[in-house]
């Protein structure tokens, strides 16, 4: 029904035949003014994710008149934009996010596709230097996301699960399509310890304090739990204790050191994947509906306006009723 109102122009193909077709790159848009004007728009939560064409029949006691809420809702795609059914939503997030997350002190050298695997080794106190003593075959994940800035891996657990305190090596497809042992710059094996792990969708989107969203890496103070203006290198791996709250060498004073440690800061809150994902689905459920004894006006207006010969092929109609 939308393509019906659409004006037709010649068009010549290849083959040197004209024929009328519709021309599908005119828009015709509702103004952002428009669209707050609660004369004409109705504001409805959407709560079970009904489908555009029962809430065209439940308003509009007809499901074709679908796209003029998606005009009202500066819907472009449907398929992905429309928010479903909110048991669906869930079910996908809890597969998106599946799993685990493991947080180490240095992520630097790892990728997505690597393999995490538990290990023992012995390190040379001088050098830094590791020797494998055992490598558990059975306890390893496949890498399938990195978050360098929240310092995490989380992936595919094979056999046994890995748990905090574990120490993990880091295998990678070589050239001869064999894993091998990662080595950092200095041509030494990684070898990291795991300082945390919670479930996938509980890892932190963001920190904030009040309604100011922080950086991981802001320095608070532990004697009184403030937060000061100083921020850690986010690239650092040292965490000594710092002599002063200046060195922003050190994870050791940071949000995201506390958070690894659980050792929560009172000022500090955190705002999980699951909570953020949530609070943006709700947000997709609030949408506009026009209200019903002017839905014949703004259809004729439409028409209107798409079939005009204004320079241009967008246009925004204004909305006076």
């Amino acid at each position: 029904m939308y393509f019906n109102k659409f004006p037709k122009i010649d068009y010549t193909f290849s083959n040197n035949q004209t024929i009328p077709v519709i021309d599908i790159f005119r828009k015709v848009s509702f103004s952002q003014e428009s669209i707050q004007n609660s004369s004409i728009f109705i504001n409805v939560i959407n709560g079970q994710g009904k489908k555009p064409e029962a809430i065209s029949y439940e308003y509009y006691n007809n499901p074709n008149f679908s796209w003029l809420l998606f005009m009202a809702n500066q819907t472009v795609n449907p398929s992905f934009e429309w928010p479903g059914e909110y048991d669906a939503f869930l079910r996908n997030l809890n597969i998106k996010y599946n799993g685990f997350a493991y947080y180490l002190y240095d992520t630097t050298e790892i990728k997505v596709g690597d393999i995490a695997m538990t290990a023992s080794a012995n390190i040379d106190p001088q050098t830094q230097e590791v020797s494998l003593i055992s490598v558990n075959t059975t306890s390893y994940a496949l890498i399938t996301n990195v978050n360098q800035e929240f310092r995490y891996f989380s992936g595919i657990i094979f056999e046994a699960n890995i748990t905090i305190s574990d120490n993990v090596i880091f295998l990678r497809k070589n050239a001869d399509g064999k894993y091998r042992p990662i080595e950092d710059a200095n041509g030494k094996i990684v070898y990291r310890n795991i300082a945390k792990r919670e479930l996938y969708l509980n890892a932190p989107r963001y920190f904030k304090s009040g309604s100011l969203i922080i950086s991981p890496y802001r320095i608070f103070n532990p004697n009184n739990n403030q937060l000061t203006d100083f921020t850690a290198s986010p690239v650092t791996t040292q965490i000594y204790e710092p002599e002063t709250l200046e060195d922003t060498q050190t994870l050791f004073n940071t949000v995201l050191y506390s958070y690894m440690n659980n050792n929560p800061i009172p000022v500090i809150e955190k705002v999980s994947i699951q909570r953020d994902e949530i609070e943006l689905q709700n947000e997709k459920y609030k949408i506009k509906v026009i209200k019903p004894e002017l839905i014949y006006d703004v259809m004729d207006l439409f028409e209107k306006t798409l079939n005009s010969n204004s320079i241009g092929r967008a246009q925004q109609i204004e909305l006076f009723i």
